[in-house]
């Protein structure tokens, strides 16, 4: 189960404590500025509160709350560690980087002890989110690196002193001119640099400015005087000073120069002076054009950000929509694909079985479109996702091999499959890989007439404990022209445009196998195949995988022949059918009946609680999402009846094939999980299984059509 969508998905009831959420995933989907949370020595959650970025408050977590639950997420084993520590007596702190769609998110993990009677009771855990601090501290510091730049490499000496008259600051020309070290220079009197009488009359204008605000010498531009150098010998500067205030202090602000060549050169004095009025002008405009630039850069910030929120609550907002419209529209689908399947294995006029095979082919059409929707749904918002378990590539390619076969021939193609170098099992996605590869042959079999379509699986070695597969599927269609073999990649592109298009198609199925193939760490592209044709080739590296878990084709062989046309099934059985939806019902109905066995209905989660416990019952199916009580607090609630009502096969009834959602199914307590629209053989075929005490689902996966 993927953590970071149950994350979203799960409820935070008080009494729901078993769904807990990661707190790096918490961070990531809500809005906080700092969580603290209250563990006893039990390492159980007494308590949670925190403090949200808008000024709400709020307490994520239930009481109760496992401390290994909430630091469960990857890459907290160090802050568990540290948690434990902190039981003992001890404590620490850790900062994470979080990763997140636009910047990353600084974390602070701060475990303190709480004692009482001198001994460990539990520990506090305070979580804070340090991405602004940071951001403000990183700003801050480029501001005054790039004005001691400045100040560093002007000619003329910048001093900051104090209303004692002592320097507190000076630049390297300041120094240099002085013939002085700076630490020489700090905490020195200014009016010690000057001979008599400027010292004095220099101590007496400030006197006098500090008691009645006059002064003869503040900012009324440069004056000359004589400045005592370390060496012994004396300079002729030009001295301004000026007025600050810093850190709610009065500062004075000497800025001089080194008057010598000037005065060497006597002709040169007003454009020495000149040059010198142009370079504090200078600074006075750089000054406010980066004062300027920051605010600017602030604005665009602020406007950046907001623009990011909304388009983030606006990609949230389209995937529920998506979602639910999903779920809407698999209600009616489940309904054409039953009945129309039901209707092509009755005895029909020719015309009759015609219009109910076009019926079928539709609703196949609007289901594979509805898939392609939701995948490109999950690909804008980035939660496209590939699984990881073992598999052997010859044998997926086998029943890629049966699953097109009889389109390849309806459509008098020559299908051809072949693999050479493939390891015996890896590691990876193979629903993802076969839906890859369908995409692909898909697209080769509409554009092949009669001719031949080939399938290519080569490996060779990767790195050391990987295995690279390239996957060709080549056609002998009329090709793709050089400047669309990457457009085709696009959403919504396809070789053909136009009123001339002869093949439909949305134009989503190669920009999702682009992204599977991506999220897989392989490439795809186009080539083309001499003067006709064109091969699209996908190129994934795989880990070698040192265990195996039951393969597609053992799960098959076990599950005996309850797949295959006629139904090898169980005598009179009893199912109860939990379903608020009438139509679904129905469809239902229609295949139980259709197999010979009797069924009973429940219109939602709380009455199929009822029915079971009554008993009678050989098996359940469950619909996931129903009013009142959804399937899987029903299935719950079954499983905790005991005895032969709480033992009876359940199997679930969902619109969405999600690998998180098959695995809070199976945890619930369900045997397998049909997906709708329902497919009569799966159904029957899962029914067959469970009654024979077998749920391929928690070793291979979900029963669909």
């Amino acid at each position: 189960m993927n953590p970071e969508i149950a994350a979203i998905e799960v409820g935070r009831a008080e009494e729901d404590v078993g769904e807990v959420v990661p707190i790096d995933l918490e961070f990531l989907t809500r809005d906080y500025l700092i969580l603290v949370l209250n563990f006893d020595r039990h390492l159980h959650l007494e308590f949670s509160t925190a403090t949200l970025a808008d000024g709400g408050v709020g307490a994520p977590y239930a009481s109760g709350a496992r401390f290994e639950a909430v630091f469960s997420g990857e890459g907290l084993a160090e802050a568990a560690a540290l948690g434990r520590d902190a039981l003992e007596g001890g404590g620490g702190q850790l900062e994470l980087q979080l990763a997140a769609p636009g910047d990353a998110i600084g974390l602070k993990l701060s475990f303190m002890p709480r004692r009482a009677g001198g001994r460990p009771v539990g520990f506090v855990t305070v979580a804070e989110n340090v991405t602004v601090r940071r951001a403000e501290l990183a700003r801050v510091t480029a501001l005054e690196d790039r004005l001691r730049a400045i100040l560093d490499n002007i000619a003329d000496g910048v001093l900051v002193i104090d209303e004692a008259g002592r320097i507190e600051g000076l630049n390297h020309a300041a120094a240099r001119i002085a013939g002085r070290s700076a630490e020489e220079l700090k905490g020195q009197r200014i009016n010690e640099l000057m001979s008599e009488p400027y010292r004095s009359a220099h101590q007496s204008h400030i006197q006098r400015y500090l008691e009645t605000g006059v002064s003869g010498i503040l900012n009324v531009g440069p004056r000359r005087l004589p400045l005592l150098r370390g060496d012994g010998g004396v300079a002729p500067i030009e001295l301004s000073v000026g007025e600050a205030w810093i850190g709610g202090r009065r500062k004075f602000i000497g800025l001089f120069r080194d008057l010598t060549q000037s005065l060497r050169q006597e002709e040169a004095l007003v454009d020495a002076n000149a040059e010198l009025k142009a370079r504090i002008a200078a600074l006075e405009t750089a000054s406010s054009d980066l004062e300027a630039q920051k605010l600017n850069l602030e604005r665009l910030a602020a406007v950046t950000q907001k623009a990011r929120d909304a388009a983030e609550a606006a990609n949230r907002a389209k995937s529920r929509f998506v979602a639910t419209v999903s779920h809407e529209l698999r209600t009616p689908l489940n309904g054409i694909l039953a009945v129309s399947d039901l209707l092509t294995r009755r005895n029909l006029s020719d015309d009759a079985r015609d219009m109910a095979e076009l019926i079928q082919r539709s609703g196949r059409t609007l289901l594979a479109l509805l898939n392609d929707i939701l995948d490109m749904a999950k690909v804008e918002a980035g939660l496209l996702q590939v699984t990881q378990r073992p598999f052997r590539p010859a044998e997926l390619l086998q029943g890629v091999d049966q699953m097109w076969r009889l389109a390849a021939e309806a459509r008098s193609v020559r299908l051809s499959f072949s693999g050479e170098g493939l390891p015996q099992t890896v590691g990876g996605d193979p629903e993802r890989l076969r839906q890859i590869l369908s995409n692909l042959i898909n697209n080769a079999l509409k554009f092949t007439d009669g001719q031949t379509v080939q399938v290519r699986a080569e490996g060779r070695p990767a790195a050391p404990g990987a295995w690279t597969i390239r996957f060709t599927v080549a056609d002998e269609g009329p090709g793709i022209a050089p400047a669309l073999r990457e457009k085709i990649f696009e959403p919504f592109v396809q070789a053909e445009s136009g009123d001339a298009r002869r093949h439909a198609g949305s134009g989503l199925g190669l920009t999702i196998c682009r992204e599977l193939v991506t999220l897989m760490g392989g490439r795809i592209w186009a080539e083309g195949c001499g003067e006709r044709g064109t091969a699209m080739i996908a190129e994934i590296d795989f880990p070698l995988a040192e265990t195996e878990t039951e393969t597609e084709a053992e799960a098959a062989a076990a599950g005996g022949e309850a797949a295959k046309a006629g139904f090898e099934r169980p005598g009179d059985l009893h199912v109860l059918v939990a379903e608020d939806h009438p139509a679904n019902r129905k469809v239902a109905a229609l295949i139980l009946e259709e197999a010979g066995w009797r069924c009973s209905f429940a219109h939602d989660g709380r009455e199929a609680l009822d029915r079971a416990a009554e008993g009678g019952f050989d098996v359940i199916l469950m619909d996931l999402q129903m009013p009142h009580m959804d399937g899987l607090t029903a299935t719950r609630a079954i499983r905790a009846l005991g005895g032969e009502a709480g033992a009876a096969p359940i199997i679930g009834v969902t619109a969405s094939a999600a690998a998180e959602d098959v695995a809070r199914s199976l945890d619930a307590g369900m045997d397998d999980v049909v997906t709708k629209p329902i497919d009569p053989v799966a159904l029957i075929g899962a029914i067959t299984r469970c009654v024979a005490g077998r749920s391929p689902a928690k070793s291979v996966g979900v029963s669909s059509g």
